[in-house]
């Protein structure tokens, strides 16, 4: 399979006997690499940048007058990328 011709940016890792692992560098460049496999009718898989994907996080037991807008104020003040919050006041559990 000739990778050279179809992308500009990448990096090739040998990990073990049979498998390879690929890092490019933007999207464009993922997309010409994954047709690619597919049309050499190879299996493969992927992984999500870690750096530019979104993070769920939960904190339980804040008090009931707690603020969506203070919570994401908070959060950016200390260079989270806070996007949304939500302050749920019941939660459901196994007992439940």
């Amino acid at each position: 399979m000739e990778l050279s011709e179809t992308l500009t940016h990448f990096q090739i890792k040998l990990i073990s006997d049979d498998n390879i692992k690929f890092n490019v560098s933007d999207s464009e460049n993922y997309r010409k690499l994954t047709s690619k496999l597919k049309e050499n009718g190879r299996s493969w898989h992927s992984y999500e940048n870690k750096l530019n994907r979104s993070i769920k996080r939960i904190a339980k037991r804040l008090h009931h007058a707690c603020d969506a807008k203070e919570i994401i104020r908070d959060l950016q003040e200390r260079n989270y990328k806070a996007i949304d919050a939500c302050v749920k006041l019941k939660w459901r559990t196994k007992e439940s």
